[in-house]
């Protein structure tokens, strides 16, 4: 065991001098992108990604290629098992079982949605479903995460940046829109707050648009949003299931076949959740994790940014734009007729 344990070091000091240097270019685009957001607004998960494509000849320097593929992959696995910390008991107790079976159906049948759509326009179904997916649950982030259990040739690297802009864009578009929407359909209060985070893509879109309509409204936004965050875990089993090689089909069948293929960053995402649920996990940790949680995805779209050839994005052409509106207005026109049908 003493024999394996240096052995294992020294393969991982053996790879850090061809790491490293790609590593810390994708970390100083990063702090760019953070530094981007703060001064000048806007999103960092976007500025990371157009200032990545901006750079996209360092992915052909040699120096600097296994640094940005490492980079790509492993802060995702981190800043998404994370993600568990996100997730409150509160959040359970806050809606009701119809309410709570309208959200949960609510994010499946839209990434059903997006996968049938995407079928019909003549879009692989993988790339449909992360679209679906990234439109259900939690923006950018889902999208990364669900892409972390297929295989990795399944989604082509410009459909997905497409993916990641375009829900960007929706987000800020249903900020901007929904207050009013649901205001004018008869839902200032509560229902409001509720349909908002449940429609919205991303968590910084929520607050901000449920603050328009009030405190109150604002707090059940934001934790309908962690109820769908949580729902992160079922939809990337669903994923590696559904999307799973065939050799892994055939070396594992039943529920242990699946939970042998399920990668450890998902594990941590429940066991996370679940000390985050019990209140042992004090706010002095959890807050620093939860920066770390951010600034690690940040860092995987820093890196998938670099490796995308920005010419190459207009082979994904309108199927992820129409897709994924479609899939918005499905989602909100769901959620709001449930809500009236529960009030």
């Amino acid at each position: 065991m003493r024999h394996f344990k240096i052995s294992r070091l020294r393969l991982i000091a053996a790879a850090l001098p061809g790491i490293l240097p790609g590593f810390l270019a994708v970390a100083a685009v990063t702090a760019c992108a953070l530094l981007a957001a703060r001064v000048f607004g806007g999103s960092s998960i976007l500025w990371g990604l157009f200032i990545g494509m901006a750079l996209h000849g360092l992915s052909r320097r040699d120096r600097l290629e296994r640094g940005i593929a490492f980079s790509a992959d492993i802060p995702l696995q981190i800043g998404t098992g994370l993600l568990g910390l996100q997730i409150t008991a509160e959040q359970l107790s806050l809606l009701s079982a119809p309410m709570l079976l309208l959200i949960v159906s609510g994010v499946f049948l839209t990434i059903l949605f997006g996968t049938l759509l995407g079928k019909a326009l003549r879009w692989p179904a993988v790339e449909g479903a992360i679209a679906g997916a990234a439109v259900a649950v939690c923006g950018a982030s889902a999208a990364m995460a669900v892409k972390l259990v297929i295989p990795s040739k399944a989604c082509r690297p410009e459909s997905f940046v497409a993916v990641i802009i375009v829900v960007m864009a929706l987000s800020v578009i249903s900020m901007v829109v929904y207050p009013f929407a649901v205001t004018a359909l008869g839902f200032p209060g509560k229902e409001g707050g509720l349909i908002l985070g449940a429609t919205i893509h991303n968590i910084s879109q929520v607050v901000g648009a449920g603050a328009v309509l009030g405190q109150e409204p604002m707090e059940v936004a934001t934790m309908t949003k962690m109820l769908r965050v949580a729902l992160l875990v079922p939809v990337m089993l669903g994923f590696s299931i559904v999307f799973r090689d065939r050799s892994q089909v055939r070396s594992g069948t039943g529920i242990t076949g699946i939970l042998s293929h399920l990668p450890a960053f998902l594990y941590v995402f429940v066991l996370l959740a679940a000390l985050n649920m019990s209140g042992v996990i004090p706010p002095a940790i959890k807050a620093p994790l939860s920066t770390l949680s951010s600034v690690c995805v940040l860092a995987a779209v820093v890196a998938m940014g670099i490796r995308t050839n920005l010419v190459n994005l207009k082979l994904a052409g309108m199927k992820p734009i129409i897709i994924m509106t479609a899939a918005t207005i499905f989602l909100f026109v769901w959620m709001a007729a449930g809500t009236a049908l529960l009030a």
